[in-house]
């Protein structure tokens, strides 16, 4: 994925001089040089109603999604359950740490009350 991303921040099109070409060349063209992993990637992705795999504006759309990092969801939720405050930590620092761990849980509304409650008990 690395080609991708240099690919995509370096302005490839315009040196190229592809930037004006069709969608289909340009497609073409940047599967042609974003390497062997990111053609698997491609030949991956499913298309909704409305996409297509030869528009550069989904296939750009694809390969952002395909690329932003995934959460582990049931990891940051042990963190979160075994999260101790620690010697010397205060209570304000702890809680933030709760509450920003929860971010990554899909504990969504009750974040904050969950991190409240967890650095109560720890402190009772």
């Amino acid at each position: 994925m690395t080609t991708w991303l240099l690919i995509g921040n370096s302005g490839y099109e315009i040196v190229a001089g592809i930037y004006k070409q069709a969608d289909l060349v340009r497609v073409s063209t940047l599967l042609s040089v974003i390497g062997e992993d990111a053609v698997k990637a491609f030949d991956t992705f499913v298309w909704s109603e409305g996409q297509k795999g030869d528009s550069i504006k989904d296939v750009l759309t694809k390969f952002d999604e395909y690329c932003k990092p995934c959460t582990q969801v049931i990891y940051e939720r042990y963190r979160f359950n075994n999260r101790k405050q620690e010697a010397g930590e205060s209570i304000s620092a702890y809680v933030t740490e709760l509450c920003v761990i929860a971010k990554n849980c899909a504990h969504d509304e009750m974040q904050s009350h969950r991190a409240e409650q967890l650095a109560i008990k720890d402190n009772c």
